[in-house]
């Protein structure tokens, strides 16, 4: 009978060991332990915290996505009354992306309704660089406050979440902290170095430029055959980069209506003063091309001054930020973001765009691709 017994408990045992591998990790944390966990497939530790802190029996993981830890404080009546959670994904043989990092709290913190966020600045996690957010968001109608985190170590993302009802969360908010930092990482990957680079560069087929995406959205649009032109006003140049980027969120009519996407071109233009002024005169005159069929219509650029979003900082070379609206069509409102160079004698132009109505999505994502310009210098003609 003893023997039976003991085979039962090792063969338990060894399920659940099992489970935790087959199920990428993950574990249902309980409480009253003082022992420590570790999840070697995400490459790092973690020392459960003891009651009143028991695995979470709500929603919590599914709405999530959590794949590691879902747990909740519970009060001597046996509500809840604060949770957190931990997810990570393994990105294999390259870091995440910021976008990567960044759209896995986004996406994850639409569990709260009416969500309310901001940026903590200069946010660390582990000893690492992370994102921070704090934020307030309902859940079943009580209001919560509560703080997000995401950072990467060796090709893994990890994101941290902790909540509490707003009342109750200051008094919480040291608890969080030692929660969030109990992650210790392990020496899985000691040896690990990244084999694909979060880089790709868009050049001409000539010239001496480029623009770089990091965050693997933007996509090469092909261009025709055709040897790029231009005339004394510059309406028929072609562009010499064509690029186009779509959001994650896409639904189907807005596909189809291409309302949606992100895009940017390239043009080199003759050198004629200050290149960021002769940016903006060009793309007024291809604006204006759009409507000269229409007697009285115009096109009217003007400055957009709102804040930079919230991950996102100002580009290193100068820009402008403009809205266009049209005479002939109240509904096309865009948004263009414009950086110029005076590279090899000529000015080289990147104009990136999109909609108004997509303007919240895309308006951090063009200012860090038309920033991202350089070139070597070297001699360029017109249309290069």
């Amino acid at each position: 009978m003893v023997w039976g017994v003991l085979l039962i408990i090792g063969s338990v045992g060894f399920v659940t060991v099992w489970m935790m591998i087959r199920g990428g990790g993950r574990h249902q944390a309980t409480g009253g332990g003082s022992g420590i966990t570790e999840v070697s497939l995400y490459n790092f530790r973690y020392k459960q915290p003891q009651a009143p802190w028991q695995s979470d029996s709500t929603d919590v993981r599914a709405k999530l996505k959590v794949t590691v830890v879902a747990m909740e404080r519970t009060t001597k009546d046996g509500d809840p009354d604060a949770w957190f959670a931990i997810s990570a994904t393994d990105y294999k043989d390259r870091q995440p992306r910021d976008r990567e990092l960044d759209l896995g709290l986004r996406d994850r913190l639409k569990y709260f309704e009416n969500l309310e966020s901001e940026v903590i600045p200069n946010a660390k996690w582990a000893g690492e660089p992370a994102f921070g957010f704090g934020f307030e968001g309902e859940v079943g109608g009580v209001l919560m406050t509560g703080e997000a985190y995401a950072m990467r170590y060796k090709g893994i993302g990890y994101w941290f979440f902790a909540w509490a009802p707003k009342e109750s969360f200051p008094s919480r908010q040291a608890e969080f902290v030692d929660l969030r930092e109990r992650v210790t990482f392990m020496g899985d990957r000691t040896a690990w170095v990244e084999k694909k680079i979060n880089l790709k560069e868009f050049k001409p087929k000539m010239g001496s430029y480029s623009v770089s995406d990091t965050d693997g959205l933007w996509k090469e649009q092909v261009l025709g055959e055709e040897e790029p032109k231009t005339d004394p006003e510059m309406k028929e140049l072609r562009p010499t980069i064509s690029l186009y980027a779509e959001p994650e969120n896409r639904d189907k009519d807005t596909r189809r209506l291409r309302i949606n996407q992100g895009r940017l071109h390239v043009y080199v233009i003759p050198t004629d003063g200050e290149p960021l002024e002769a940016a903006k005169k060009f793309v007024q005159a291809q604006l204006d091309k759009d409507v000269e069929d229409v007697e009285g219509a115009k096109v009217t650029l003007s400055d957009f001054t709102g804040p930079i979003p919230e991950g996102f900082v100002k580009p290193s070379i100068p820009y402008l930020r403009m809205k266009s609206e049209s005479t002939i069509d109240k509904d096309k409102k865009q948004l263009h973001v414009i950086t110029a160079q005076n590279i090899g004698g000529k000015t080289v132009v990147v104009w990136a765009e999109c909609m108004d109505r997509a303007r919240d999505y895309w308006d951090g994502y063009l200012l860090k691709i038309a920033g991202s310009l350089k070139g070597s210098g070297a001699e360029l003609k017109t249309g290069d």
